[in-house]
């Protein structure tokens, strides 16, 4: 080999050292940042799935105060014209004493 080759021989091989770095740093920073990127949708499933589920313990209250309203237990309020009206009125207090305790408790911050 000559001298050129040699030289040239060299040159390729510290260009190509250097193309492999830059693939290295390029597939770090991507899977740095696809990282960041799952933890933040991560972060948005769990939010969601707290709301959600806040929502159904506020929306079991009703399912519990109709219950008693229709079992075969004699309710002091059960034989009323507004017998309904008082169930309901039960249950949207029900409802809002439960939705203070959980925002009390701090269910519903991110």
């Amino acid at each position: 080999m000559t001298d050129h080759q040699s030289e040239r021989i060299d040159d390729v091989t510290v260009e190509l050292q250097q193309a492999i770095d830059t693939g290295e740093l390029s597939q770090l920073v991507t899977n740095r940042v696809s990282d960041a990127f799952v933890n933040l949708a991560n972060s948005n499933l769990n939010w969601t799935m707290k709301l959600l589920t806040v929502s159904s313990i506020v929306l079991t209250v009703p399912n519990i105060v109709s219950g008693f309203f229709g079992q075969n237990v004699d309710l002091p309020f059960m034989h009323t014209h507004m017998g309904w009206i008082v169930t309901l009125i039960i249950t949207f207090i029900m409802m809002t004493i439960t939705t203070i305790v959980l925002w009390r408790s701090g269910f519903f911050r991110k």
